[in-house]
């Protein structure tokens, strides 16, 4: 009960609320409270006369320890996730409500960067060509309508100096901290997409001009 905490809470630091005016607030640890280790939130608002002066308080306590393991469970997944995806020679992103939740080193070498904390709470579109920023969006409407069902995209992309270049995205749904998030793997296709397209130039020129030949063994016979 509240008067088996008060003796934990001594000398505790407290900080103002940011929620009620002339409220305090502490959280912290406490060990053996009920057989149990927990943490617990405090919330303290003095009670005023009309005078303006400090009558009494009310104070509400709230047990977080759920919270607290949940979020302690979460940093220790993400930080095995890092450690996993360094290992991948492909970049890996981890995408929530369209911007960049974690990348991995590779990841941000793909794109020109000198580290993944530069691209993290950055809006993935803003990544893309202008020309294919719709090829995205549309993959992204389908996500947030449920009806995801593109896997691997082929988009240009910008790096950091400004340059484009051509990525392979291989993306899947994945649940993330008990949120739908995009799980992409992107490798840098750059050399492929450029023989493609003069492969297909090429092709074209010879094309037109066997059309061309054509045409002037008709007219001379």
């Amino acid at each position: 009960n509240l008067n088996d905490l008060k003796k934990f809470y001594k000398n505790r630091g407290v900080s103002k609320s940011e929620i009620i005016p002339s409220a305090w607030e502490a959280s912290d640890f406490f060990k053996n409270v009920g057989e149990r280790d927990r943490h617990f939130y405090f919330l303290a608002a003095p009670i005023l006369d009309s005078s303006g002066n400090i009558t009494g308080a009310v104070e509400t306590v709230q047990d977080i320890t759920r919270r607290i393991m949940a979020e302690s469970e979460l940093r220790e997944s993400q930080e095995r996730y890092r450690i996993l995806t360094e290992q991948v020679a492909d970049g890996v992103a981890l995408v929530l409500e369209g911007k960049l939740n974690f990348v991995n080193e590779a990841f941000a070498g793909i794109f020109g960067y000198k580290s993944p904390e530069e691209l993290v709470g950055v809006a993935v579109v803003t990544l893309i060509r202008h020309d294919d920023k719709q090829i995205y969006q549309r993959l992204e409407a389908d996500f947030k309508a449920g009806r995801f069902a593109k896997k691997s995209l082929e988009l240009r992309c910008n790096r950091a100096d400004g340059s484009e270049f051509w990525i392979e995205a291989h993306n899947n749904v994945i649940a993330w901290s008990g949120t739908p998030a995009l799980l992409a793997t992107v490798r840098d296709i750059s050399e492929r997409k450029h023989r493609e397209l003069a492969n297909r130039e090429e092709t074209h020129k010879l094309r037109n001009e066997n059309v061309r030949l054509r045409s002037q063994l008709k007219d001379r016979y």
